[in-house]
């Protein structure tokens, strides 16, 4: 299944970023001391190598806090990144540095890292949100308090926190939905976000959220689905509204709402169910494959999709045949048709690896797709995360099948 779009206004970013420029890697193991001097060295990217070696220490670097806040005031915007990413590595023993972390979101600077030669752009106050929540419950009054504060990148980088915190952040509900009634979109969606990750704990926010669902920006309504998928069964009262966002919405509603049902789970009804088998055929590939792994997680009780299921599998477009197959299985309980599909996926580029992941997942009654298996992982394919996937499927489907590594 591909990935859900990204929320283009970089609050996703706080979703566990890691921020700083490529220093160099850490060689052997120093002392704390030799890295607190380090710090003080003119070449950022020492700094920087430094900064990453003591969130690496643990409780063992309690003591370099005091030193770590003063490097969030750093002239070097990837060094700034770096402090409160080593921060947020410390967890709890760095909560001193709170005050200084809540003053650094409102950092301007962007930190700068490359890949296969192609650079990345990320925020520093998205890597202070990050450390916030990576210190935890610690920091829990005070992002409350954040989510006043008129300036909305605050706000937002208090939200994100809120998000990594997760559960235990229940106390921040209250005042997260009434962030989300707020006429600004950037600060409305960074509530969704907190209340994302909160999880079945942020129950009590499901009328507001149902009410996003019908927002005219179609960035609240499709957080919002988000939102009432991570809540989970507690989010059935939104149904009918999610019902209505997947046969009109645009198409990154339509996808969402497939998957708010989906993990809305078993209350959803007959009729969600009729609806989902219809999202199946949408014109929007996305949406089909999300359709069909909503009815896989419904399982059993979406047994009437079954036929609309086998449909995708032999007249669908192509994007929704892995998904459907895994579904049809989790559905029926029958194996024949969904793994024969799935062995033909072996040989699609693009879905070979959900083939091979569903192929797994279904086990030994899928040991006819053995042989194809072997096959993947004896390719020769220069992609190792697709040999793991048939080696891991191989593993799950028949131990003894595994060929041994040389003949790989």
């Amino acid at each position: 299944m591909r990935k859900p779009p990204v929320f283009v206004l970089t609050l996703w970013l706080a979703m566990g970023i890691a921020g700083g420029a490529g220093a160099a890697t850490l060689s052997e193991e120093k002392p704390l001391g030799h890295w607190l001097e380090s710090l003080e060295n003119s070449d950022a990217a020492v700094r920087i190598e430094a900064l990453r070696a003591i969130g690496k220490l643990g409780l063992e670097a309690e003591k370099a806090v005091p030193a770590l806040i003063a490097r969030l005031a750093d002239d070097d915007a990837n060094v700034r990144a770096a402090a409160a990413e080593a921060l947020g590595a410390l967890g709890p023993v760095a909560k001193s540095a709170i005050p200084a972390l809540l003053k650094a979101l409102t950092d301007q600077g962007s930190t700068v890292t490359v890949e296969e030669g192609v650079p990345s752009y990320k925020p520093v106050w998205a890597v202070v949100s990050d450390a916030l929540g990576g210190i935890g419950t610690a920091a829990l009054p005070d992002l409350i308090a954040a989510l006043e504060n008129e300036n909305p990148q605050v706000c937002l980088g208090a939200a994100g926190a809120l998000h990594r915190i997760g559960p235990a952040a229940k106390d921040a509900v209250g005042p997260l939905i009434k962030v989300l009634k707020r006429d600004d979109p950037s600060t409305r969606r960074g509530a969704i976000y907190g209340l994302m990750g909160i999880g079945p704990e942020a129950k009590a926010g499901v009328p507001a959220l149902t009410e996003a669902l019908a927002h005219e920006d179609f960035h609240t309504q499709y957080w919002a689905c988000r939102a009432l998928r991570e809540i989970g069964p507690e989010a059935k009262t939104a149904v009918p509204v999610l019902l209505r966002l997947l046969s009109e919405g645009a198409a990154s509603v339509r996808r969402n709402a497939a998957q708010a049902l989906g993990g809305i789970g078993p209350g959803i009804g007959e009729e969600a169910v009729a609806s989902l088998a219809e999202a199946l055929r949408d014109a929007s590939d996305p949406v089909r494959e999300d359709a069909a792994v909503a009815l896989g997680r419904l399982g059993p009780l979406a047994k009437s999709a079954a036929s609309a299921l086998e449909d995708a599998l032999a007249n669908g477009p192509i994007a929704a045949r892995v998904p459907a197959a895994k579904a049809l299985w989790l559905v029926t309980g029958q194996t024949e048709t969904a793994v024969d599909a799935l062995i033909e996926e072996l040989d699609d580029f693009n879905w070979r690896h959900e083939a091979a992941e569903a192929l797994g997942e279904i086990g030994p009654a899928a040991k006819k797709a053995v042989p194809a298996l072997v096959g993947l992982l004896q390719s020769g394919s220069t992609d190792p995360d697709i040999r793991q996937a048939a080696a891991d499927a191989i593993e799950q489907i028949d131990p003894q099948a595994v060929p041994p590594e040389s003949s790989r």
